[in-house]
């Protein structure tokens, strides 16, 4: 009864909201750059402190940074797609 009802309602939501997946995307580069990039590096680092070397350390600040700019990048994205899908919306608009 419950997961007829937990389906019943988000597919409602999603044939409400034809830009779901522009909702979807933000929460993903919310969630998935920083957990499985910039974590993982900033955790080798603060894990090894001293038993690595230089470059080591330098490719995995590298990391850090790369994907700390691919993630603002990617919510500027899903944000500037939200807004040009959320000007043309309709409710139940077959797109």
């Amino acid at each position: 009864m419950v997961k007829g009802g937990y389906i019943i309602i988000t597919t409602f939501v999603s044939a409400a909201l034809p830009f779901l997946g522009d909702f979807m995307s933000l929460t993903g580069e919310i969630s998935t750059f920083p957990l499985t990039f910039i974590l993982a590096n900033h955790m080798y680092l603060v894990a090894k402190k001293q038993k690595i070397n230089f470059l080591q350390k330098s490719w995995h600040w590298l990391n850090v940074s790369f994907f700390g700019l691919m993630a603002v990048a990617a919510s500027i994205a899903a944000l500037r797609l939200i807004v040009v899908h959320s000007n043309t919306y309709h409710i139940f608009v077959d797109m």
